[in-house]
């Protein structure tokens, strides 16, 4: 069972201490606009208003799971630093195993081969990554391309990781099926110093994704601007609109439902 580097474990501690308090903010405040996305739509359902707010909603979505994967990770890596057994060591390094390939999955997708060893794209086709947000870089936000195929270049390159075996480690270590003497083979074999090497690759990565990310949701939020005023526009001439059905005896019920209305629009726009 081998251990890391010192050299890694400095590096490791470096890159991830200072990170996990401000991404934790982060998540929280993510999730936090979530529900309030989850109040707006209800409360404009019941007042027969349409609020579609799915595009910025998936951009935060994959935002929160790119922050999620990013402290699970780090806190690996603190697990690790901090043990004080050798097996803690490895417990962490399972860990790693496990997230690398779900994270991974997850974010990007696995290419297959078929049965003549050519290379299937389905699944990573439908991944978030290249079906949402490269939309959005195609179509909105087209001078963020480059560095989106920075980003998409360095996923691909990390395929070279062997995932093969670390597929068969992550069977192993989740699923427990294969017996006690398999297991202890599998942590046996388990190099460390790999292990947390190739997650420093990952981690690297899944920074560069949370950074664009914000950019990405930044700049769609920007350029709705103009149709978020000239909704606004619409908005304040039907409120208006409903002032000459008022009397002495609807009057407050009027503006209080102008009100609503007004209050409902501001939410959706403080969304992001």
């Amino acid at each position: 069972m081998s251990a890391i580097s010192e050299e890694s474990k400095l590096h490791l501690r470096e890159s991830t201490e200072q990170k996990i308090e401000e991404v934790t903010k982060e998540v929280d405040r993510l999730y936090s606009l979530l529900r309030k996305g989850e109040i707006i739509r209800s409360l404009a359902k019941d007042m027969g208003v349409e609020i579609n707010l799915e595009r910025i909603e998936s951009l935060v979505k994959f935002r929160l799971l790119i922050g999620l994967l990013m402290l699970d990770l780090a806190s690996c890596v603190r697990m690790y630093l901090n043990a004080k057994f050798q097996y803690e060591g490895l417990f962490a390094a399972k860990q790693v195993i496990i997230i690398i390939n779900e994270g991974y999955k997850a974010i990007y997708g696995y290419l297959q081969k078929n049965d003549h060893d050519q290379v299937k794209t389905a699944q990573r086709n439908k991944s978030f990554w290249i079906r949402e947000i490269g939309k959005i870089i195609e179509y909105d936000l087209p001078e963020l391309k480059n560095e989106y195929a920075t980003l998409t270049k360095a996923l691909d390159d990390y395929s070279i990781v062997d995932f093969k075996t670390l597929k068969r480690q992550r069977s192993l270590f989740v699923h427990y099926d294969k017996g006690a003497i398999e297991l202890y083979k599998g942590l046996s074999e388990l190099d460390i110093d790999t292990t947390f090497h190739k997650l420093i690759l990952f981690l690297g990565i899944v920074k560069g994704m949370f950074a664009f990310t914000d950019t990405i949701i930044k700049s769609y939020t920007q350029k709705t601007q103009d149709v978020r005023c000239s909704r606004q526009k619409e908005i304040e001439n039907l409120i208006v609109s409903f002032n000459r059905f008022k009397n002495e005896h609807n009057e407050k019920m009027i503006q209080t439902f102008q009100e609503k209305i007004l209050n409902l629009f501001r939410s959706a726009n403080n969304l992001d």
